[in-house]
């Protein structure tokens, strides 16, 4: 009897000790056993590694000789873009006039911008030679110009910058302003190379034009 249990015993150490030799052998190296990973994309169609692409980078924009569409060309200011260049029959300048509004000669030494639809809206043009006038008189005289328009309202002097003609070349500018209930009445006076402008503008009381009358003047410019 005693020699079955030492049998079974010893058969039992022997399965034990082959369970763990096997456990042992299946964990050794088990780095061997994992393939390494790989950062090539396997082509899906042919099984090869497809190659690897790097982005291209975007060529900028060639924009030389392009002008800002929002930028006026020339120094014009956006109002003044439908305007077209009108020579004056009877004076020595030229100007962009808008559309709407006509250009006409009343006598030697005085033109009318008109607007089209209403007649009795427009600017009067004077120009001469800088040097045969006497500025102080003439300044006394625009402001007369202006009150014997209003029914004898006194002449103000405008101080707004924003009403006052701006450019190249533009001098000296001054300008005199009075109202009535049916009438604004607007003189401005202004040196450009050696041609003395004047600008006298018969508006609404709301001065609806007087802004086009203003950036029109400002192009005036001897032929």
């Amino acid at each position: 009897m005693k020699s079955k249990w030492k049998l079974l015993s010893v058969s039992l150490a022997t399965a034990i000790l082959l369970a763990a030799c096997g456990t042992e052998a299946g964990n050794e190296n088990p780095a061997e056993q994992q393939e390494e990973p790989t950062n090539a994309v396997e082509d899906t169609t042919t099984g090869a590694p497809a190659e690897e692409t790097e982005p291209e980078e975007a060529e900028p924009a060639d924009t030389e000789g392009q002008e800002d569409a929002g930028e006026p060309a020339d120094g014009q200011t956006d109002e003044l873009t439908d305007a077209v260049q009108t020579e004056s029959d009877e004076q020595d300048y030229a100007l962009a006039v808008l559309p709407g509004y006509s250009l006409t000669s009343e006598e030697p030494g005085r033109d009318s911008l008109m607007v089209d639809e209403d007649s009795a809206i427009f600017m009067r043009i004077e120009t001469m030679d800088a040097a045969e006038v006497e500025m102080d008189e003439f300044l006394e005289n625009t402001k007369e110009v202006v009150s014997a328009s209003t029914d004898g309202q006194p002449a103000t002097e405008v101080t707004d910058e924003a009403k006052l003609p701006k450019g190249d070349g533009i001098e000296d500018a001054v300008a005199y302003s009075a109202q009535t209930d049916s009438v604004t009445v607007t003189s401005t006076v202004f040196e450009r190379d050696g041609q003395l402008v004047r600008l006298t503008i018969y508006d609404s009381p709301d001065e609806k034009h007087f802004e086009n009358f203003l950036r029109m003047g400002e192009t005036i410019q001897k032929k």
